[in-house]
């Protein structure tokens, strides 16, 4: 699965830093941050037939007042969006070769379905999330939730040590994760959780006054339960 190239290929990534009185001043941005003047427009493909059927509504973002830093975004994400539709495509066509076709064609065609949704774009801060399912075969289609964060003042792309540098705030947002996980014990597959249990690439996403911690399906529990999203208030 191709989740982490489209952040691996964006921007330099730097350290996590505080204000001089220990408030993260992304915190500050989110919770209280004037409109940007990126506009977020969309890019549409599809395909279906009996061998894929394939639907990506893309984020294309104008306005930036670097267009080195809006070129690079867009082509990451339509570089990404291009090597998934490619691998579902691939994929399909071998299946479809295989000699015992009776068998394969209960299984296609196979999918591909991506919508975007921008989280924040306030405070030289934007934060989208694209939503990708699927289907290769087998019992189920997988879905994945894939952030772009970025410092539009920087051309940053914003890591979980950006938004969580320290111990105490990294305390607070287990806080969370760990109140709910005790008060549903039985959708998860782990019964406690504490700030060592994050990830480097922990996924996030912020939206006005918040931060968002997500884990993908089966990280922390059964793909019953879904993917896990759990909220932070930064005000």
């Amino acid at each position: 699965m191709r989740t982490a190239a489209l952040v691996m290929c964006l921007l330099l990534v730097g350290t996590g830093f505080v204000g001089a009185e220990g408030l993260n001043p992304y915190w500050e941005r989110i919770g209280a941050g004037l409109p940007n003047s990126v506009v977020v427009m969309e890019n549409v493909y599809e395909r279906y037939d009996g061998l894929v059927n394939i639907g990506t509504r893309t984020p294309v973002l104008w306005g930036l007042t670097s267009p080195e830093l809006q070129e690079e975004i867009n082509a990451a994400i339509a570089s990404s969006v291009q090597g998934w539709i490619e691998e579902v495509t691939t994929a399909a066509e071998s299946f479809a070769a295989d000699d015992d076709f009776e068998f394969a064609v209960h299984f296609l065609p196979f999918q591909l379905y991506i919508e975007y949704e921008t989280k924040y774009n306030r405070g030289g801060l934007l934060s989208l999330v694209l939503t990708v399912y699927e289907f290769l075969g087998g019992a189920h289609g997988m879905t994945y939730l894939i952030p772009l964060n970025v410092d539009l003042t920087t051309g940053r792309y914003l890591t979980f040590a950006d938004l969580f540098p320290d111990g105490d705030s990294r305390r607070r947002m287990a806080e969370v994760v760990d109140a709910r996980i005790k008060a549903e014990p039985e959708i998860f597959f782990i019964d406690a959780f504490d700030e060592a249990m994050f990830h480097p690439e922990q996924h996030f996403y912020f939206a006005d006054g918040e931060i968002v911690v997500f884990f993908d399906l089966y990280d922390i529990a059964p793909y019953a339960s879904g993917i896990q999203e759990f909220s932070l208030s930064v005000n």
